[in-house]
């Protein structure tokens, strides 16, 4: 069979040798049959080369169980055991779950690659080209190479990585329905959020569930109403907030045409918001489950609670994949989307702004475990301050303040120690 050309690929792996890594020489060969795999929703291009990193066969695939099978027929054309073979993929979307579980239980050792790392490949050739065929070839030189960090994410990872993710979309939803229930109530009832701050409180749901409008709590007898928000504050609220309610629905300047519309726009987000709390419960003790079967210490950072620690496991996965780069908590910073990048044009020097290219879902668990760490920790208080002295906005010193999250997360990860804080100089 023909050498894989050299035409295609980038410079960063033609010209490895010139003071480069020497791991990453298009000379070096490698121990096995190497598959990379372009993953897409219906149709996966494959590229095979041999150990001597030549192109054996290119060939396509559909995403169903005979396209598995003829995936499986085309490895035994060419003689390759599952024991020989490594399968290089993108985590492209969740088009390429299916198809890697098809692999492990083969026990074939699969790759997943970050494709931000094969975009960064393909993009820093001359013709920077992008077709299926490219790519497949592109993530089997990289696996042969040994030019990027695959990595193989365990099923109970993946398992919390689908939950967590499940969860924070959950949480999503909920914050929707919120905003479409204050939008509501501020033109019926706009009095009833200076009662109750939290208007998805057990107690203010339950009040809204019976009595929507201000016209059925006018309708109530106090006796009644008093009895509901004992019972769902569980004896906290009483006499006063009854009485409170009552003279603010007396007293609203609310909409008073149209109360059944708006009465059965509250009952149906209400009932909304509770099942999704159901729901949403339900998620979490799975979670837990799931985490208390890790060997993470993560919780024991100020700020990360099981359902934080959990997200940022999943996400993050296993952190030796980074362990490899030069600078693997810089790697980590970057994967997360913390990593400041400057935007220059010509005479313009803009400020450097976060770039926001990795997992979201990271990204968020940082910025809301560094959010509450400001305020129990003296350390990341210490980091958030700085920023804060410094004239920086609120969301700059909480960025500052997630990365050195980020750091610690990492310390932990690698050490498999509990936290222990050591305020220094630097924070």
């Amino acid at each position: 069979m023909t050498v894989a050309s050299d035409w295609w690929l980038p410079s960063a792996l033609i010209c490895q040798n010139k003071g480069g890594d020497k791991s990453m020489a298009n000379t070096q060969q490698s121990e096995q049959y190497v598959l990379g795999v372009d993953i897409a929703k219906r149709n996966h291009q494959a590229t095979l080369l041999d150990k001597q990193n030549h192109l054996l066969s290119q060939f396509s695939f559909v995403n169903t169980k005979a396209g598995f099978a003829k995936l499986d027929q085309q490895l035994q054309q060419q003689a390759v055991s599952p024991q020989q073979l490594i399968v290089g993929m993108e985590a492209t979307g969740h088009y390429w779950l299916n198809l890697y579980h098809h692999l492990i239980k083969q026990d074939i050792t699969t790759l997943v690659l970050n494709p931000l790392q094969v975009a960064a490949f393909r993009n820093s050739g001359i013709r920077g080209l992008k077709t299926d065929r490219v790519d497949s070839q592109l993530i089997a030189q990289l696996i042969s190479l040994k030019a990027v960090n695959g990595y193989q994410p365990s099923q109970q990872l993946l398992a919390l990585k689908r939950l967590t993710r499940f969860r924070s979309d959950l949480v999503g939803q909920s914050s929707r329905i919120k905003v479409k229930l204050i939008t509501i109530l501020d033109q019926v009832f706009p009095e009833f959020n200076q009662l109750f701050g939290d208007i998805a409180a057990k107690t203010s749901l339950a009040v809204l569930s019976r009595y929507p409008t201000p016209r059925e709590i006018n309708q109530v007898k106090a006796d009644q109403l008093l009895e509901l928000i004992q019972q769902a504050s569980r004896s906290q609220l009483g006499e006063e907030r009854t009485q409170a309610l009552k003279q603010q629905a007396q007293d609203s300047v609310g909409i008073t045409l149209d109360f059944d519309c708006f009465s059965l726009q509250i009952e149906v987000l209400v009932c909304q918001l509770k099942h999704l709390e159901k729901q949403t419960k339900r998620i979490e003790k799975a979670i837990k489950t799931l985490y208390q079967q890790q060997d993470s210490y993560l919780t024991t950072i100020p700020g990360i609670s099981v359902n934080l620690g959990a997200t940022i496991l999943a996400e993050i996965g296993n952190h030796k994949r980074f362990a490899h780069n030069s600078d693997p908590v810089k790697s980590l910073i970057a994967f997360a989307g913390l990593d400041a990048r400057p935007k220059e044009s010509g005479q313009t020097n803009a400020p450097r702004k976060m770039s926001k290219r990795g997992s979201k879902y990271l990204r968020t668990a940082l910025w809301q475990a560094a959010a509450v760490a400001r305020q129990h920790d003296p350390m990341f208080a210490k980091v958030y301050q700085a920023q804060i002295d410094r004239g920086k906005h609120y969301l700059v010193a909480i960025s500052h303040t997630a990365v050195k999250m980020l750091r610690v997360v990492y310390a932990i990860m690698r050490d498999k120690k509990a936290y222990y804080p050591v305020l220094t100089d630097e924070g």
